[in-house]
């Protein structure tokens, strides 16, 4: 708490003192091999893609990793990542790219180059459209 007086104004005020605000806890740094800190899984098993033209043949098995900002998932058979500041995030923001992917891919599979149509084969063993 504080006095204030002002020039001319023959009145005492009290002033308060800013609040310091609250203390934030984060989850630590991962390792510097990038893996998933205390309190995340080393991996995540996805089952669907929630689209509604798409879905996953099958489950598959996500890496999780987090640095000092964003938590990130790859699936290592196609090497693609989604990120986001928690899991949940990532998760989703990973099986909007892979559908994204696929239906980019599936559209332009005409003029593919070798490493693109390679990518889309593995793509079609892994995702598929809905019935």
């Amino acid at each position: 708490m504080g006095i204030e007086i002002r020039e001319g104004d023959p009145r005492v005020s009290v002033v308060e003192p800013p609040q310091a605000p609250p203390a934030v806890q984060t989850v630590a740094p991962a390792a510097a091999s990038g893996g998933a800190p205390p309190g995340l899984p080393a991996e995540f098993v996805v089952g669907t893609l929630r689209h509604p033209f798409l879905r996953l043949r099958h489950p598959v098995r996500l890496a999780v990793a987090q640095d000092e900002e964003f938590v990130a998932v790859v699936l290592d058979e196609i090497n693609e990542f989604g990120y986001g500041p928690h899991l949940t995030a990532a998760v989703e923001d990973w099986q909007q790219t892979i559908a994204g992917l696929y239906l980019t891919l599936e559209a332009e599979r005409e003029r593919l180059g070798p490493a693109m149509a390679d990518l889309w084969q593995r793509l079609q063993t892994i995702v598929e459209p809905r019935p």
